[in-house]
């Protein structure tokens, strides 16, 4: 993840992830392309890193896929959030973009990890 960034509301981070990257194994080995989960993971780092705690998924509320994302494609995950009905919930509504084309869009409630 670089240049994590908040404007007007919306965070932004770019990724790319490497041949290596474990999420490819198996998915699929002649012409890999990164798992849904590793996507939604990705945007649990982001808030993670916004908030400077750990949150859990708790419910994909939607999620569309409308392209993929192969070894070294430069992204653009945005997302935006809302105050969930829970202390400590956030709903998040997700855009992966890649070379400006919308390859992903993602609805998930979320809950902050408590303190250990």
């Amino acid at each position: 993840m670089t240049n994590l960034k908040m404007k007007d509301g919306h965070l932004s981070a770019s990724f790319s992830f490497p041949a290596e990257f474990i999420g490819f194994q198996g998915h699929f080995p002649d012409a890999p392309v990164l798992p849904g989960i590793c996507m939604i993971q990705a945007f649990l780092v982001m808030h993670a890193a916004h908030r400077g705690r750990d949150f859990r998924l708790n419910t994909v509320l939607a999620a569309k896929f409308t392209g993929v994302i192969g070894v070294d494609q430069a992204c653009v995950f945005t997302l935006a959030e809302r105050a969930g009905k829970a202390p400590g919930e956030h709903r998040l509504t997700g855009v992966i973009q890649r070379q400006g084309e919308q390859v992903a869009t993602l609805k998930l409630l979320v809950t902050a990890e408590t303190e250990k």
